[in-house]
């Protein structure tokens, strides 16, 4: 069994389009999963999600699976990154500019999207994939890592038995 996977568009059509592409002229693949961050950050977010849509549909929810990341959740519910409070005053000024840059390219990106954008980010949240294969065992899909779609919750300097805890209960391979 082959799987194509890959994550973290962003709302970046022409990369999007360069990777299927590249998807294409490959071999024929049993599943194809698309782990999350689809359309936050970019410039065509409306777009790439316009053209998952229209994958799922070309290939099948059986074959085509998406779940969704933590900038699909942003967008969803009005959620930011998450930052650490400033350490000092000396902090607070690069602190407070990330806060508001981060925020006005999600409302932006917001803007750009329809009802029907915001009901299918709605419906990708909180999922992970799972695949068992005959001879190699159970592949799984997540965004982050598995149980939490934030990617500040396991980072390299995390201690070893809070990245075990992370993966505890996560019998199998992880893509």
């Amino acid at each position: 069994m082959r799987i194509a996977v890959f994550a973290d568009i962003h709302g970046n059509l022409p990369a999007f389009s360069a990777m299927l592409d590249d998807m294409e002229n490959s071999e024929d693949f049993d599943q194809i999963w698309c782990l999350g961050d689809v359309a936050a950050l970019g410039g065509q977010p409306h777009d790439v999600i316009q053209k998952l849509v229209d994958l799922r549909e070309h290939y099948g929810k059986d074959k085509f699976k998406i779940i969704g990341g933590n900038t699909d959740r942003y967008l969803v519910t009005g959620e930011r990154f998450p930052m650490r409070p400033p350490q000092d005053e000396a902090d607070f000024e690069a602190y407070r500019q990330t806060l508001l840059n981060n925020g006005r390219a999600l409302d932006w990106n917001l803007q750009q999207l329809t009802w029907d954008d915001i009901n299918f980010l709605k419906d990708l949240l909180g999922h992970e994939l799972r695949q068992t294969i005959t001879g190699y065992g159970t592949v799984i899909g997540f965004h982050a890592i598995p149980g939490n779609d934030e990617s500040m919750a396991l980072r390299p300097d995390t201690d070893d038995e809070e990245a075990a805890d992370a993966l505890l209960d996560r019998a199998g391979k992880l893509a």
